[in-house]
């Protein structure tokens, strides 16, 4: 009984001491009654992106108090249905204020039956913060507005540059160059454009215009009708041989005769 008593006048002696390290060591390290941390300011305060949920705020104390650019992490909502946690980059001299950027984590379904959420990363280009780019509890990407929570692995709202793209498809059409394709004549092929306005098998303009193209399937779509032209071609070709030997034989048999005197 003796050992147990003395084990519990050392633990609270401990968090004793503890709570009076913690509590104001100059300016390097501070806590508010509300728990949040304070590294290098005396004063953790409030920001619009963290509200008063601040946890932890670090400065720089080689620098004028409260004149620098610092962290903050906090458990602040900054997004539409909440979030779970930011961390922001702040720039701050004595006049003011302002966020730069931050990375939060944010909530997608119900916390106790559907605990799911993502990332969104914010900048901002000297104005209020933008959100840029998403990952959403799926691993989907998203990057520019409207990109949060869509469907496909990786969209972009904008251009993309790259040296390379390299798509893979496995419905290649080679099978054009078979014998038991049928292709369609030419006539066909004029009456349906006259119809509808564009090539068979390939989308209308309306159509590209509200869905997109798929590359790999808009790709081996184009190839596709290159072997058929260049099988049309064959064929004309065939065709026109076939015409200079026949022209070649009538002019052959056409010949004037000169008759012996």
């Amino acid at each position: 009984m003796k050992k147990i008593y003395l084990l519990i006048l050392s633990s609270l002696g401990l968090s004793s001491a503890s709570n009076a390290q913690w509590q104001n060591q100059g300016i390097d390290l501070f806590t508010l009654n509300s728990g949040s941390v304070g590294i290098g300011t005396q004063i953790p305060s409030s920001y619009v992106h963290g509200g008063n949920n601040k946890v932890l705020e670090i400065f720089n104390p080689n620098t004028v108090l409260n004149s620098q650019s610092h962290l903050v992490l906090s458990t602040g909502s900054v997004l539409n249905g909440g979030s779970a946690g930011t961390l922001t980059w702040i720039s701050k001299n004595s006049q003011a204020s302002k966020a730069m950027a931050y990375i939060a984590c944010y909530q997608e379904g119900d916390a106790t039956t559907n605990a799911s959420g993502g990332i969104a990363f914010a900048t901002s280009d000297g104005g209020d913060l933008t959100h840029r780019m998403y990952i959403g509890k799926n691993g989907n990407v998203g990057i520019g507005p409207g990109t949060k929570n869509l469907s496909e692995r990786l969209s972009v709202n904008g251009t993309i540059r790259a040296v390379e793209i390299k798509v893979e498809n496995k419905n290649w059409p080679d099978y054009v160059f078979k014998d038991d394709y049928g292709r369609p004549s030419l006539k066909e092929i004029a009456v349906q454009i006259k119809n509808t306005g564009h090539l068979p098998g390939i989308p209308s303009a309306e159509e590209v215009k509200s869905k997109g193209v798929e590359l790999g399937d808009m790709n081996a779509r184009l190839l596709k009708k290159i072997e058929e032209l260049t099988l049309y071609l064959i064929d004309k070709d065939k065709e026109l041989d076939s015409l200079k030997e026949r022209m070649n034989k009538i002019e052959a048999n056409n010949k004037p005769r000169i008759l012996a005197p």
